[in-house]
């Protein structure tokens, strides 16, 4: 899980956690991406917006790599964000 806000990151590990899963966390990007490109996890939950990378860069750097290419990837977002993105391919 890669989420720079601490108390969101500690909720959500807490809740895959009580639901048996086993949680790697990275409070920024860059640490996510090298989490996620050595220990090849199931699944990438991540913050859209990061302290240092974006979700979009991580997610582009994931797919660049044959391994990183292959874990599923769910974007997190706060508030508008999602809303002001999908708006966005829905006007071209």
């Amino acid at each position: 899980m890669i989420e720079s806000d601490p108390i969101y990151q500690a909720e959500i590990c807490r809740l895959l956690r009580f639901e048996k899963y086993q949680v790697i966390r990275a409070e920024n990007g860059m640490a996510g991406l090298n989490q996620a490109l050595k220990k090849h996890p199931n699944l990438i939950l991540c913050d859209v917006n990061t302290s240092d990378l974006t979700g979009y860069e991580i997610l582009e750097k994931l797919k660049s790599d044959d391994a990183g290419a292959a874990i599923p990837f769910v974007f997190l977002a706060g508030g508008t964000e999602m809303l002001v993105y999908l708006k966005s391919f829905e006007d071209n």
